[in-house]
């Protein structure tokens, strides 16, 4: 019964991570277009501007998604590693 509270516990952590990465990728998917020069306001912009800027701001979207758990990941190796005892 342990097993299974703790198992509850850390599927409740890894969904408010991914909820808090979803909504932190927003901006710095912005921010990414940002960076390449891509968020002037022009309204006679072709459908196939549009389109390409939509596409970058989706692979913006998924770097940024990918970078959160990357981070995520070192730091609790990190953690993992600062935590032993153990010399090499």
């Amino acid at each position: 019964m342990e097993i299974l509270k703790k198992f509850g516990r850390f599927i409740a952590r890894e969904f408010l991570w991914l909820l808090l990465t979803l909504v932190l990728a927003i901006p710095l998917a912005l921010l990414f277009l940002w960076l390449l020069g891509f968020t002037t306001e022009r309204a006679d912009m072709l459908e196939r501007e549009k389109d390409y800027i939509f596409r970058l701001y989706f692979i913006g979207y998924a770097l940024s998604i990918a970078g959160i758990y990357l981070i995520r990941l070192i730091a609790g190796a990190i953690r993992v590693v600062a935590g032993s005892n153990s010399h090499p």
